[in-house]
């Protein structure tokens, strides 16, 4: 990757407004498909980003966003039970709608600090059954808590090959 496509990749990873949007710019026929929503145990480092008990349920979402029939982004958020109050119960019934839509709308939304992350492929079966590109191996994306109606979710967004090699062929502004 040349400098001027990890400068690129460095703008989508510091981010601070919704990635969805930034997508829909990018792309005119943008979607999101619904991986998976059920109840689960998030994993440690999930429940202490949150903070909750490692043994409580979260509802886990996870969701390709893709440009076409072509995943562009794998993005997984873990909403505690106790996330679920009044105006909040509406992620209940987010579907196929983008999580970005509904975050970025609401006045009282805060949002902790950005972390690059990587994910290693092979932990994510839903995902590499619906990616066919992808190989087992590292993803990089970022992540962050968000604080909706005063109640914690964390949200993880990772850069799919497809989208790495949109990048690389973007034509360059100067």
């Amino acid at each position: 990757m040349n400098s001027s496509n990890r400068s690129e990749l460095t703008s989508w990873l510091t981010e601070r407004g919704s990635i969805t949007q930034r997508l829909i710019q990018n792309c005119a026929d943008f979607n999101v498909r619904l991986l998976d929503q059920s109840w689960q145990r998030p994993t440690l480092t999930e429940a202490q980003a949150l903070p909750m008990p490692p043994h409580q349920l979260a509802l886990v979402r996870q969701v390709l966003l893709c440009c076409g029939d072509t995943p562009w982004l794998y993005a997984r958020t873990v909403i505690p039970v106790s996330s679920f109050k009044g105006r909040n119960r509406r992620l209940l019934y987010l579907r196929n709608k983008p999580l970005g839509a509904a975050l970025f709308q609401d006045r009282t939304l805060q949002r902790q600090p950005l972390q690059t992350v990587y994910l290693s492929t092979h932990d994510q079966p839903l995902m590499l059954e619906q990616v066919p590109d992808l190989k087992d191996g590292k993803l990089i994306g970022r992540q962050s808590v968000f604080v909706l109606h005063g109640r914690p979710l964390q949200v993880s967004e990772y850069f799919l090959p497809a989208f790495m090699r949109y990048l690389a062929d973007k034509p360059k502004s100067f």
